[in-house]
């Protein structure tokens, strides 16, 4: 799998709060295992990004992201999808509840219009496919990594599982940057 993590890309700390949080009860001595995995530049993110509205650098977000998962033992893309679950449930339903939209067509066409106050990189557009499928499109991403593949995939299985749908809730990629492809492909169904 190919990686590129060189460049201007940040996402905000909401992300990475909510990942601290689940790999709390789950990694003993979280905080000096992850500081000494860690290059100085994406330690001092972890007291600062606490904060939700704090911007985190790309780079440092997948290098805390992989250490998080790699620390807690077992399947590394498991880790990342359980990740991204839980930073849905905790964001979408706390501080960002207000975007939450018990239709999952509106939902995912609002959050691609709304992805930049999120995230400062790729262009993501939504096409409902079905009744209860859609897909979500991500271009023009400088950098990229299956660390935020793999936790974008829980993200929006737990999204879909904040709104309660019928289910069952599956979330697959197939197309990604990191396998050479040209956009980053997600398709849903529930």
């Amino acid at each position: 799998m190919q990686e590129s993590l060189e460049g201007d890309g940040q996402l905000k700390a909401a992300m990475l709060k909510a990942h601290l949080e689940w790999a709390e009860g789950r990694v003993a001595d979280l905080l000096p295992r992850l500081k000494s995995a860690l290059d100085e530049e994406c330690r001092g993110f972890l007291g600062s990004a606490r904060l939700a509205a704090a911007w985190v650098p790309f780079r440092c977000a997948v290098e805390i992201d992989r250490a998080i998962a790699t620390l807690a033992g077992g399947s590394l893309e498991e880790n990342l999808r359980q990740m991204g679950r839980h930073s849905a449930a905790v964001n979408l339903g706390g501080v960002y509840k207000i975007f939450v939209q018990e239709e999952p067509h509106r939902f995912f066409s609002r959050m691609t219009l709304l992805h930049r106050r999120f995230q400062s990189f790729g262009d993501p557009v939504y096409e409902q496919t079905g009744e209860r499928s859609g897909r979500i499109c991500i271009e023009g991403c400088e950098q990229y990594s299956k660390i935020y593949c793999w936790s974008a995939l829980g993200y929006y299985e737990g999204a879909l599982e904040a709104m309660q749908v019928p289910g069952p809730v599956r979330a697959a990629e197939t197309s990604c940057q990191c396998a050479g492809d040209g956009v980053c492909v997600f398709e849903l169904a529930w």
